[in-house]
């Protein structure tokens, strides 16, 4: 099996992964949403901890199928943090 490579996106209301080969054949995909709190009008709140846990899902739902050990690499973009 050739080399596979996993993308990670962290969005704000969800983390998508895919799983794809070298050549960008995509094999598996997974998007694990999470909830936003309005604590006040005008402020948004996120648990970190959600994050966390769509990331662990997320890349166990994309591996499923395969050996683990042909992941040679992984690509994460996140959101930017906002502090008023």
């Amino acid at each position: 099996m050739k080399p596979l490579l996993i993308g990670i996106d962290a969005g704000t209301s969800a983390l998508k992964a895919v799983l794809v080969t070298e050549d960008g054949n995509v094999l598996a995909k997974s998007e694990q949403r999470y909830s936003l709190t309005y604590s006040a009008p005008g402020h948004v709140e996120q648990r970190a901890e959600d994050w966390w846990l769509a990331l662990v899902a997320a890349v166990r739902d994309v591996t499923r199928d395969i050996n683990p050990d042909w992941v040679c690499g992984l690509g994460l973009s996140t959101q930017g943090g906002t502090l008023q």
